[in-house]
């Protein structure tokens, strides 16, 4: 409650009850902002209400811990006991960390189940509390109260059903557990390492196709930074602590990157984020969570400053990194919500227009940015209603790659507030008094946070996509008031979520959830079809796999697939990977493939298949696929070009006890055995047994003046039986 006081319902909420708590007051200056409370499972007349104050002057902080021992009498007689509250050195508040207090966001406490005088309580710390059995005496040991023992910041305590010294705990780091919460010293373990909850405000990628290097600011667990050898998302490493902000990938210099922790406290890199050096300090301007934008090419950040002010920073690279806050007339009474610098060019100018949205509704463009900066207002055609309350999220302008006097023209505004509009557009945005639309439409009354224009010509015909507080949303044709808006979460979930991000190299989306961990999806991902062969098996006839290496968008999978080995028309297979004999490919190989999406064909040359004139298995197989051959293969080809021999060797030189290498190689191969034995002959034969080379007492053979391919390599000790085995020459 926030009235200073506690109710009740003995009626099952029919009617509540106020049981007294608010005789006892608190300061005349302070009210309460939030009151915890814990019932003991032994004894529910035994309650203690832990009151966070909201005065000006102890806002946040844990003011008042009461204690009843008569919770369930009738009103008039339940009495409130004023008892101590936890303390240790250096710490007078649980909930007060330096200058800040966090009772408001971070405060719980619970009762043993089994120990009616013992409970738990924990804001930044965490202590355990007793209740001395003849009076309301309460004394306190601390059990965890710096971030090397858990993580701070603690929202939940449950012990397991049954007993009292194992309990669960859950705080800002994720999830703990100890097995002896009861003991005078407990330990505590990390348990939540698959559990993808984490918090993210941001997200930033690398501009390089087919990578995961990512890094993403969230809430109290700071910048994390993902494994850049990954194919897929993986887990992340810390890049700074605390609470990560806006961060950024530089995408000319993908090894360059910036992040930040809350207000104006940035960090840059250039080594893909490894380490990184901090900005110079500067007084806690801007929001928490400072809306930022980075120009990749000029090496300028533009950042929430104070109220009035947009924060500008260049040679963030290079030279002397120069802060410096811009202001004009016109924006003096806002404060930055959210910024963007625009991906086009006006015509007359050296910068891009840089958008700044506020936490008044409005939305003002900043000409002449690095030089002479003019805030102009451009949402003067927006409800009255918004621009007096409205909180603007995103600013989205949609690349045209010209540069023009209308390169601007279309843009969308998007609000986080309930209660308002939440999605505005316009196609004049380059005027000088845009005219605005209101697209929510259908959109039910949410907060939208982010907006990404979709790519030209995707397969869906989605045209916008917004981050919601009920995950991604997109729309068809943004149409005015009748605009049809549709959620697209399969596969993600319906939570809030904070930023999307798309990589034009491969057009993979990326959206930054709060609660969720990142999502990414290859729904704009193009289509490509392509395939290749294999040499797959030997005996009368050479017979080589086709192996299709087409990929779509997991939401449009390949349905059909058709082969055509002679492009005549006639369809020889229909499943993905089929394997034919050589001789009955023609001039052209054809594969089309069938889905959603339609039909669509490839066609590649038989010559471009093998590997010489004789169009043979292809060279370029994979060293698996021949190094996996069958043992049969192998001496059915012996057998033709080698014989047989009964002849036993002194050594007994198995082929386990030959290492051959390099293999493959472009080069030499060197052919060693653990008992030095020197080879008497080594023969080297193509796949039709035609002999290239013959050696004798060599342990090292010369294949650098071979064609590209696969070969097969006989191996005689002296009073052996030829050994064989394939080798691959690159």
């Amino acid at each position: 409650m926030e009235d200073g006081s506690i109710y009740r319902s003995i009626d099952n909420g029919a009617t509540f009850q106020d049981i007294g708590l608010s005789s006892f007051g608190m300061d005349s200056s302070d009210t309460s902002q939030r009151i915890e409370l814990a019932i003991s499972p032994m004894n529910n007349n035994r309650i203690l209400a832990g009151i966070i104050s909201g005065g000006a002057t102890d806002f946040g902080q844990l003011v008042k811990l009461y204690l009843t021992n008569n919770g369930l009498a009738t009103t008039s007689s339940i009495s409130w006991t004023d008892v101590a509250q936890p303390t240790a050195s250096g710490i007078t508040d649980i909930c007060m960390e330096y200058d800040d207090a966090i009772g408001w966001y971070a405060f719980t406490l619970t009762f043993d189940p089994l120990n009616n005088n013992r409970f738990l309580i924990g804001s930044i710390y965490l202590f355990r509390g007793n209740i001395a059995s003849a009076s309301p005496t309460v004394t306190y040991s601390a059990l965890s109260t710096s971030s090397s023992t858990m993580h701070p910041d603690y929202h939940y305590f449950c012990y397991y059903p049954g007993s009292s010294s194992k309990c669960y705990i859950a705080n800002d780091g994720g999830v703990y557990k100890s097995l002896n919460i009861n003991l005078t010293t407990p330990t505590f373990s990390f348990i939540s390492t698959d559990l993808n909850i984490t918090q993210f405000y941001s997200i930033a990628i690398t501009p390089t196709a087919n990578k995961f290097l990512a890094i993403g600011g969230t809430q109290d667990n700071g910048t994390r930074r993902f494994n850049n050898n990954a194919s897929s998302i993986s887990s992340a490493t810390k890049v700074i602590g605390g609470d990560g902000g806006y961060c950024f990938i530089d995408q000319t210099e993908p090894h360059k990157g910036i992040t930040s922790n809350t207000y104006n406290y940035f960090y840059k890199s250039t080594d893909t984020l490894l380490s990184v050096t901090a900005f110079p300090r500067i007084s806690n301007n801007g929001l928490f969570i400072n809306p930022a934008d980075y120009h990749d090419d000029s090496d300028i950040l533009f950042s929430g400053d104070s109220i009035g002010f947009v924060a500008k920073w260049s040679n963030i690279f290079s030279g002397a990194l120069l802060y410096d806050p811009i202001t004009d007339s016109d924006f003096s009474s806002f404060e930055a919500s959210h910024i963007n610098i625009s991906p086009n060019l006006v015509s007359g100018f050296t910068f891009p227009t840089v958008y700044i949205g506020t936490k008044k509704g409005r939305v003002f463009k900043i000409l002449n940015s690095t030089t002479s900066p003019n805030f102009v207002n451009i949402t003067t055609n927006i409800l009255p209603s918004i621009l007096s309350g409205g909180y603007v999220s995103c600013i989205e302008v949609k690349k045209t790659g010209l540069t023009s006097s209308s390169a601007n023209d279309t843009i969308a505004v998007t609000y986080s507030n309930y209660g308002v509009p939440h999605v505005w557009y316009t196609t004049n945005g380059s005027s000088a008094s845009p005219t605005w639309s209101n697209i929510s439409g259908d959109l039910p009354d949410m907060p939208v946070r982010w907006a990404l224009f979709a790519p030209n010509g995707n397969a869906y015909g989605y045209q916008l996509l917004i981050a919601t507080e009920l995950g991604v949303w997109t729309t068809t044709s943004i149409n005015g008031a009748s605009t049809h808006w549709e959620a697209i979460n399969t596969g993600l979930a319906n939570v809030r979520t904070e930023m999307l991000k798309i990589r034009p190299s491969d057009k993979m989306l990326y959206a930054a959830t709060f609660g969720r961990g990142i999502f990414r999806s290859d729904m704009f991902s193009p289509i490509k079809i392509s395939f290749k062969t294999q040499y797959n098996s030997y005996g009368s006839y050479c017979n080589v796999k086709f192996i299709d290496q087409s990929t779509t968008p997991t939401t449009t999978p390949i349905a059909a697939w058709a082969w055509d080995f002679q492009n005549n028309g006639t369809i020889d297979a229909t499943i993905q990977n089929p394997t034919i004999e050589r001789e009955s490919i023609g001039a052209w190989v054809k594969l089309t493939i069938s889905g959603t999406f339609g039909n669509i064909s490839y066609l590649k040359t038989r010559a471009s298949l093998f590997s010489n004139s004789n169009m043979m298995c292809p060279v370029d197989a994979p060293t698996s696929a021949i190094s996996r051959l069958s043992a049969d293969s192998i001496e059915n080809i012996q057998s033709n070009i080698i014989g047989s021999s009964t002849i036993q060797s002194e050594y007994n030189i198995s082929i386990d006890e030959i290492i051959i290498f390099p293999n493959p190689t472009n080069s030499v191969i060197n052919i060693k055995t653990n008992t030095n034995a020197i080879p008497q002959e080594v023969i080297l034969f193509d796949l039709n047994g035609k002999q290239i080379i013959s050696n004798k007492d060599r342990e090292q053979i010369d294949l650098s003046e071979l064609v590209k391919g696969t070969y097969i390599i006989s191996i005689k000790y002296e009073n052996q039986t030829p050994i064989s085995t394939t080798i691959i020459k690159q």
